[in-house]
């Protein structure tokens, strides 16, 4: 089987994770929900363990955590460094939604949730192209993901979280063609 039709046979299952991810009330400026923001950093760690021979860490922070995957399983092959964020923003004002932000609901053949496409949904997507990849056996290069509540200065901040948490790392980040940044379009609620 290939990476598509790795991903066609799952794209139920993969649709309901989505749902499932989106449900997490993640939002990281409110003291009040930073056990669903830890929440969200353990489930894309368990996303990221089922994907394939990743192996993920949620490492602690002074604020929220950071998780980590790395898979370098092929020698000789530039590495790409995948990052994505796993929190979102406060869904106010309340009124303006058409169904609770955290209630995903399907609508037209798209998705409406607060945070979906900006950033769980194009979190995840890297996550299962990652693990269509291992299932078909076809692997180009090595990978590491970086998944954290952090937007501005993302690159600071994977360096200094890698090099006090991974043993095997400099901390030194190479922001080259093979990193990949999640994200995606952002659609009124």
């Amino acid at each position: 089987m290939d990476v598509y039709e790795y991903l066609e046979a799952h794209k139920d299952e993969i649709l309901r994770e989505v749902l499932e991810f989106a449900s997490i009330p993640s939002i990281s400026t409110d003291a009040n929900y930073k056990a669903e923001v830890a929440r969200a950093a353990r489930w894309v760690a368990a996303q990221l363990t089922e994907a394939g021979p990743l192996e993920p860490q949620v490492i602690e922070t002074k604020g929220h955590p950071v998780v980590y995957a790395e898979w370098l399983g092929a020698p000789g092959k530039p590495t790409v460094l995948v990052y994505g964020y796993y929190d979102v923003q406060p869904p106010d004002p309340l009124g303006k939604w058409l169904s609770p932000p955290f209630s995903p609901t399907i609508r037209d053949e798209r998705i409406y949730a607060r945070g979906v496409s900006d950033d769980k949904a194009p979190l995840l997507t890297t996550i299962k192209v990652a693990q269509a990849f291992f299932a078909s056996e076809v692997v180009y290069r090595s990978m590491s993901s970086f998944f954290s509540r952090v937007k501005k200065r993302w690159e600071v901040r994977i360096s200094k979280v890698l090099s006090v948490n991974t043993p095997n790392s400099s901390g030194r980040i190479s922001l080259s063609p093979l990193t990949a940044r999640c994200g995606g379009p952002i659609h009124p609620p």
